[in-house]
């Protein structure tokens, strides 16, 4: 934690982005490459150990490139860290695409590829195993996303409370969607089966189950005129279900204004949840 770390005088002052492909490990996912931020404190020498895990999530059409260019989440990170003695989650930014599939799996597990086990299971593997960070428990572990990505976000949360029992959920939405509406969308990655999907809908999910180990942050735009209200929606039902949910509304509407803030806001709250900050 922020009180029991001391910098070494030649810690960087800042971060570092780097390229890398996350392989499957039993999902079978075909995914493209990805980003990790690792934060100044990992660098050091000696570095801080065990840091948590941030899981930051695209939207569609995007890449993971998205969140540092429109997100501009290295300066984010780095100014964080500058705050806190170096001190940051490590950020892993994974390729939600299915490596350029026309269907993307919408953090489902489908026809389409299981996208929610590679990044339930795949993807917090390969970070303990190949970056030693999140090693404690999950609740080192945090999923937050915007647009696409806060959809997946939430459908993480809720059908891996025990991978990821920390959530923002920025601008997403009620339910996965494709173009074609609700029956293009079972047929396509469910062979018609209605309740396949239900199974793993999120929404569907909290209206039986109980989640009082779980916290989370809905963030929606002001002015954003069809995903607002989903993300109010998106609330009551995470309340419902005895999550511990903030909702906040931000002034913007569905674009960077709101989904960088939505994070960069949010860092405090994420930070003490997952252990870097004192209570």
């Amino acid at each position: 934690t922020e009180t029991n770390w001391t910098p070494p005088a030649d810690m960087p002052a800042q971060g570092k982005v780097y390229q890398t492909r996350i392989p499957e490990s039993g999902s079978g996912y075909q995914a493209g490459s990805g980003l990790v931020y690792l934060p100044p404190a990992y660098l050091a020498s000696p570095p801080a150990q065990n840091l948590p895990v941030i899981l930051a999530l695209h939207g569609q059409p995007g890449s993971p490139a998205d969140w540092f260019t429109g997100g501009q989440l290295q300066s984010v990170m780095d100014d964080f860290a500058a705050g806190h003695k170096g001190l940051a989650p490590v950020v892993v930014v994974p390729d939600l695409s299915g490596g350029a599939n026309a269907n993307w799996s919408l953090c489902l597990d489908s026809s389409q590829g299981r996208g929610a086990t590679y990044l339930a299971e795949d993807v917090p593997r390969w970070v303990r195993e190949n970056l030693a960070a999140g090693l404690s428990s999950s609740r080192q572990w945090a999923a937050a996303g915007y647009s696409y990505g806060g959809t997946c976000a939430l459908q993480l949360a809720v059908n891996f409370p025990d991978a990821y029992p920390t959530f923002v959920d920025i601008a997403g939405e009620n339910a996965p969607t494709v173009p074609g509406g609700i029956q293009s969308l079972l047929s396509t990655y469910f062979g018609g089966n209605s309740a396949a999907f239900t199974a793993q809908n999120a929404l569907d999910v909290l209206k039986t189950g109980s989640f009082p180990d779980s916290a989370g942050i809905v963030v929606v735009g002001r002015d954003d005129s069809t995903y607002a209200d989903q993300g109010r929606q998106v609330y009551e039902a995470a309340k419902a279900a005895g999550m511990d949910v903030t909702l906040q509304e931000l002034p913007g509407g569905h674009s960077w204004v709101v989904w960088k803030e939505g994070l960069a806001g949010n860092l405090n709250w994420l930070s003490r949840r997952l252990g870097i900050l004192d209570q």
